[in-house]
């Protein structure tokens, strides 16, 4: 979860695709919770899939991180814990 060297996300194009390691130094969580979400279909971020079967390779669009990240944004003032685009 270390961010030593990564530029910050919103400067990465929109269209490049990070491996689950560096997806989840942005996020602030282990490798194994973007493994977990995936598998049990939790609304985790956008992924892509490179290939088939179980050796495929996931990779995460920055653009659609970063967007999925925002999204996640809780407004206090709005009384609860429901992201502020889902109010």
């Amino acid at each position: 979860m270390e961010l030593a060297g990564l530029p910050p996300l919103a400067e990465r194009r929109r269209d490049e695709m990070l491996r689950p390691p560096e997806a989840a130094a942005y996020l602030g969580i282990p490798v194994s919770t973007l493994e977990n979400w995936r598998r049990r279909g939790v609304a985790g971020p956008t992924y892509t899939r490179l290939g088939d079967g179980p050796k495929a390779r996931v990779r995460y669009p920055a653009g659609l991180l970063l967007d999925w990240l925002q999204a996640q944004t809780v407004d206090p003032s709005s009384g609860g814990d429901t992201p502020a685009d889902a109010a």
